[in-house]
């Protein structure tokens, strides 16, 4: 009978089964208790069953179709000889097939909207990305075979590998282009925000050039520190979605209300149920998240913007809320345009894609003018130093929200 070989994530653990023909990868590996997921059970939906073939083997395999592209590009860790489980069947020609498990996976199924079916009529979400498929047909396949985390040695719970501790904020600070106040995507020249960024200096440059960003970029911040950003993440929408009530009450007109009423709505109806949905691909429940006690720098960042808005006017309350919803649009906006490494390898690049999209861009685009539109009445020369003293000091809570998400800080 043939015969192939698993490699464990660190490229140390090596286990040789038996293949019986006609199974695929993704069977065998269930046969023999090893630790590949398989959530839509080879209905190509996800990229659950996702393995790294051995350079020496890529030449043996049919390509990868169309279909399987697009699901590989959702995988975590990939590389240019990915491939899915399920999508490999055991032939004579395979025998002595080595695949390596990647770092981790991720069901992108939960986290993605777009939709197509697949070839066992359940819906699949899709990238349309070739970008993997292009570097493979362009260059020598076996060239990358590294997994994100190849450097990793710790085996946790069910195979599961976790990422050790970061390393230096130095180190995580390359391939990110420093940000100057005129380096901005969305805010127009001469916007109160671009004002404002300008006030701020070197407040704005630690919060959008931060280590937890960089990693970000180039793929390697731990997922142990983005979970935790997530979770906490989850409580500011709370607080946020607060925010926007208060809004309601210190508009001065209807439409101001029905804008602010507005948001609350698709905070609470809408973009909750996203956030969930996203963390539940990385394995995180609502009801988890609902539970976490708050952070130290949640609890100084969202508590800031309800007193600005408690002790002053709307005004001050969307001064206080923009670098968190401009900001981000920025943020993603910079890392999907200059990555650190191409987003089709990059295990963050749905979170990047979504505040790099369009919709996201008319949220962002939206609150800029917004901001001008409420400047137009309220705002004068003595009171500007005010407002860019509330800026500046959200900014660096927002700077300090990404430090106790790469720090795991409480």
């Amino acid at each position: 009978m043939a015969k192939m070989v698993f490699v464990g994530p660190d490229g140390q653990k090596r286990l040789e089964v038996e293949a019986p023909i006609g199974l695929s990868v993704m069977e065998i590996a269930h046969r023999n208790g090893v630790d590949i997921e398989g959530a839509c059970e080879g209905c190509m939906a996800c990229s659950t069953c996702h393995v790294i073939i051995d350079p020496g083997d890529v030449a043996k395999l049919e390509p990868a179709s169309e279909d399987e592209e697009d699901m590989l590009d959702l995988a975590f860790g990939l590389t240019q000889t990915s491939r899915l489980g399920c999508q490999i069947t055991m032939t004579e020609a395979l025998d002595g097939l080595t695949v390596q498990l990647p770092a981790s996976t991720r069901n992108m199924l939960l986290s993605l909207g777009r939709t197509g079916k697949t070839k066992c009529g359940s819906k699949r979400r899709a990238t349309g990305s070739k970008a993997i498929r292009r570097s493979r047909e362009s260059g020598n396949p076996g060239a990358d075979w590294t997994p994100a985390f190849a450097g990793v040695t710790k085996w946790v719970g069910l195979g599961r590998v976790v990422p050790q501790p970061p390393r230096s904020s130095a180190n995580c600070s390359r391939g990110v282009v420093m940000a100057e106040p005129s380096d901005l995507a969305l805010a127009s020249p001469g916007s109160l925000f671009q004002r404002l960024v300008a006030s701020a200096g070197e407040a704005w440059r630690d919060y959008v050039d931060h280590p937890f960003v960089a990693g970000l970029s180039d793929g390697t911040l731990p997922e142990a520190s983005f979970r935790h950003y997530l979770g906490q993440d989850y409580l500011f929408l709370i607080h946020f979605a607060r925010a926007y009530a208060l809004a309601v009450y210190k508009s001065e007109t209807l439409a101001e209300m029905r804008q602010a009423a507005a948001a609350v709505q698709g905070l609470l109806d809408v973009e909750m149920g996203l956030h969930v949905e996203f963390c539940a691909g990385w394995g995180m429940t609502e009801a988890e998240m609902e539970a976490l006690p708050e952070a130290t720098a949640t609890m100084a960042y969202t508590r800031y913007v309800l007193e600005k808005g408690l002790s002053g006017d709307i005004l001050d309350l969307h001064v206080a809320l923009a670098p968190c919803v401009v900001g981000y649009g920025e943020i993603g906006a910079r890392l999907a345009t200059r990555p650190a490494l191409p987003l089709g390898r990059n295990p963050y690049r749905a979170w990047i894609e979504m505040y790099a999209g369009d919709e996201y861009a008319e949220v962002a685009t939206a609150a800029v003018r917004q901001l001008d539109r409420l400047a137009e009445t309220r705002l004068t020369e003595a009171r500007y130093p005010a407002l860019a003293r509330t800026f500046t000091q959200a900014t660096r809570l927002e700077a300090a929200f990404w430090q106790m998400g790469l720090a795991l800080e409480d």
